[in-house]
């Protein structure tokens, strides 16, 4: 009973009659326990939000640089092929055209 006592005590019970009164007490937390979780799980689905949205934007914003530098590339190479044709062009109209350029004929 001696070492029973001490256990009682160090579990945080003053006598062995409310040590068995709390053991027969409900298991079910507090109603403020509940309030906190929800306000827990409130601000976790909020910082949730706010990752995916972050996600999101920068996908977008990827997803328009990759428009971009597809644009100038294709911008690009339409140049560059059209000033191929007209430099290795061996017609009249392109011979004035690297004339006036002032490449030689």
């Amino acid at each position: 009973d001696l070492i029973a006592a001490r256990s009682i005590l160090a579990v945080g019970f003053s006598s062995s009659e409310e040590a068995a009164a709390g053991r027969n007490a409900s298991l079910r937390p507090p109603p403020a326990w509940y309030e906190q979780m929800r306000d827990a799980i409130a601000v976790w689905s909020e910082k949730c939000l706010q990752v995916l949205k972050s996600a999101n934007r920068r996908a977008e914003i990827g997803s328009a640089l990759r428009r971009a530098a597809g644009f100038l590339v294709s911008s690009y190479s339409d140049v560059s092929t059209t000033a191929l044709v007209i430099f290795s062009s061996t017609n009249a109209v392109s011979s004035l055209i690297r004339m006036t350029l002032g490449s030689s004929v």
